[in-house]
């Protein structure tokens, strides 16, 4: 913005006026920016009409006459425009003419808005927005701030010609992240805001993996968030004979109606399961299998979003000591993995993995910010007390990341 600006101020065209002894007009773009200078030289009393060419007609700017001196200068003659960078002036001296042409910046740069990376529910996001024209042609921009689940919060600002910069205030109904923009027809800016909540409704859920974490998000959110633990051992999204996971997410997201869900289960599954294309019942763990659980993670996912209302974290499950174990769990994963991104807005997917398994080699102990501690129990399967603490402290960094909590 500013080369441009310099290159158009920096712009001379001569050309003569209608005299006996013509002395040249020069048109600069010159003075603040966002306003084209005139200046005229010419004979002093001669009566000079400037005009702009726009297309076919010609757009009287004013009439003046040459003083004493020889030169006169319109420092404001007429505001740089969106709709139009090249502009040709006209001046007519009686029956003569001569023209000038100066190019200048276009709006694709010309606002610049800053928003804060951090804000709180309930209190107005501060948007700046400023106009780097300095006071030039009129502009009307739209500042917005929206995120899923949530109707987008606008202003409408305007620059007049007399105002360089303005602050407008968003307030976030709820948390998370929200993202900030001001448009015009010819440009977008945008930022984002992650606006932590009031007290979240916060619910742990799964099978016995999920015991735990649930009571180490307790106490790390104490105040900031009311967590329910919903732990249903032995049970299984493949085996709702026992439990039917995909009724229960059903009844917790109308009944507790959650904010946030934190789910960890997958140790008890590979019971067969219908095919999704035509029903037909299919043993774990192919891939008619894989889809068959994905579309009732998928199912389960979409109860706790809440139309949006609520964001879901599922933890991947490390790989586990059993070779036969193993092989169920390589196929819930990347289930889990695919339904999530089905919701990019809501479901963020906790992968676990690079750090208790990397490689997908299972390890009961390993090092961790500097000391080494034991990760699994003894059956190989479960996170020890000290692996859970790891895995909630990831967790919980993804949530404050996304607004998700305080």
């Amino acid at each position: 913005m500013r080369t441009a600006a310099l290159m158009a101020a920096a712009a001379l065209v001569v050309v003569g006026v209608g005299a006996a002894a013509p002395t040249p007009i020069r048109l600069v773009a010159a003075g603040r920016e966002g306003w084209v200078a005139l200046e005229v030289n010419g004979d002093p009393g001669a009566v000079v009409t400037l005009t702009e060419r726009v297309r076919s007609r010609q757009a009287l700017i004013r009439t003046i006459t040459v003083p004493s001196s020889g030169t006169i200068t319109l420092r404001r003659s007429t505001p740089w425009r969106c709709d139009r960078q090249g502009r040709r002036f006209v001046a007519r001296v009686g029956e003569e003419t001569v023209s000038a042409s100066v190019r200048t910046p276009s709006c694709a740069d010309r606002l610049s808005f800053s928003a804060p990376r951090r804000g709180r529910v309930h209190s107005a996001i501060r948007v700046r927005v400023a106009d780097a024209w300095h006071g030039g042609g009129e502009l009307r921009a739209q500042v917005c701030a929206s995120t899923a689940g949530a109707a987008a919060i606008c202003r409408v600002v305007e620059f007049d010609g007399r105002k360089r910069s303005t602050t407008v205030g968003l307030t976030p109904p709820r948390g998370g992240v929200w993202g900030v923009e001001a448009t015009t027809r010819w440009q977008k800016l945008r930022a984002e805001t992650v606006v932590a909540p009031g007290r979240a409704r916060l619910l742990a859920t799964g099978d016995s993996e999920i015991q735990g974490i649930d009571e180490i998000l307790a106490a790390s959110l104490r105040g900031r968030a009311d967590v329910k633990s919903d732990a249903h051992v032995s049970t299984g999204i493949s085996k709702p004979f026992m439990f039917d996971w995909n009724a229960h997410a059903r009844g917790m997201a109308d009944g507790f109606r959650p904010d946030v869900t934190v789910v960890y289960i997958g140790g008890n599954e590979g019971f067969p399961l219908p095919r999704p294309k035509d029903g037909r019942s299919v043993n774990c763990c192919g891939g008619d299998w894989i889809a068959g659980y994905e579309r009732r993670v998928a199912d389960m996912m979409r109860s706790f979003s809440r139309g949006g209302r609520g964001r879901v974290y599922w933890f991947t499950l490390p790989t586990p000591s059993s070779g036969e174990l193993a092989g169920i769990v390589a196929a819930v994963n990347p289930a889990i993995v695919r339904a999530a991104r089905r919701f990019p807005d809501t479901v963020r997917v906790i992968d676990i993995r690079p750090v208790f398994t990397p490689g997908g080699h299972f390890r009961s102990a390993m090092e961790y910010d500097g000391r080494w501690v034991t990760v699994r129990e003894s059956d190989g399967y479960h996170l020890s007390w000290s692996g859970n603490e790891i895995a909630t402290s990831l967790l919980i960094r993804a949530m404050r990341a996304d607004g998700a909590v305080g």
